[in-house]
């Protein structure tokens, strides 16, 4: 009965530590899937970008409204920024709904805190936003990118990890949660600006928010 007991207690704890190497190798899976999921969206960003410039700036003989631009003065935190083309046509709207370290479950889940290439060295540094946005009267799918600076006026590292912030078509809205590294903590960060800045059909628009604290 001994040897029997023996035997069963060793198949018991290679099992469980079989279960426990699968669970850590899940995890890794589960973290490397969403940073290759956040890149490829900031990829597919980043080209978009890159032709809206291409047209925006090659040479036509017909005209153009690139001198056009819409600008705000600060918009402000809660409430939804409109973005109107030079005839008052609603083309989209975006809300900031938060600033701060209130980590979502894209965070705490996985303990996203502890990846270097999520926290990039300074946890104390990462600030997540979050936003809503809609897409009143964009013909192809659309969605917001933004640049941060902190109370230095240093420019913020986009960390290229993002939850939602997919593209969504006209007459729908959409989410999207970001994270941003700052030069300082952002318990020493007074403040932390947001920009907005995009061509939608050859018209330039930008608005900007101040998070202070």
């Amino acid at each position: 009965m001994k040897k029997l007991m023996f035997i069963g207690t060793i198949a018991q704890t290679s099992l469980m530590l079989a279960a426990c190497g699968n669970s850590v190798d899940a995890s890794k899976q589960l973290h490397q899937v969403k940073a290759e999921n956040s890149s490829l969206k900031t990829e597919v960003k980043s080209l978009k970008a890159q032709i809206q410039a291409q047209n925006g700036d090659g040479d036509s003989d017909a005209p153009t409204q690139n001198s056009n631009k819409t600008k705000s003065s600060n918009a402000v935190m809660g409430k939804e920024f409109v973005l109107k083309d030079s005839h008052g046509k609603k083309m989209a709207g975006i809300t900031l709904t938060s600033v701060g370290q209130q980590w979502t479950s894209f965070v705490t889940d996985d303990d996203m805190l502890s990846d270097s290439d999520f926290n990039m060295g300074h946890p104390q540094n990462i600030v997540q936003l979050t936003f809503k946005y809609t897409n009143y009267g964009v013909e192809d799918g659309w969605s917001p990118d933004f640049t941060v600076y902190d109370g230095t006026g240093a420019e913020a590292k986009d960390t290229n990890y993002e939850d939602g912030g997919d593209d969504v078509s006209m007459g729908h809205s959409g989410t999207a949660t970001m994270w941003y590294c700052l030069s300082l903590p952002f318990a020493k960060n007074n403040k932390v600006e947001i920009e907005y800045s995009d061509y939608i059909d050859d018209h330039e628009y930008s608005a900007k928010w101040i998070y202070q604290h």
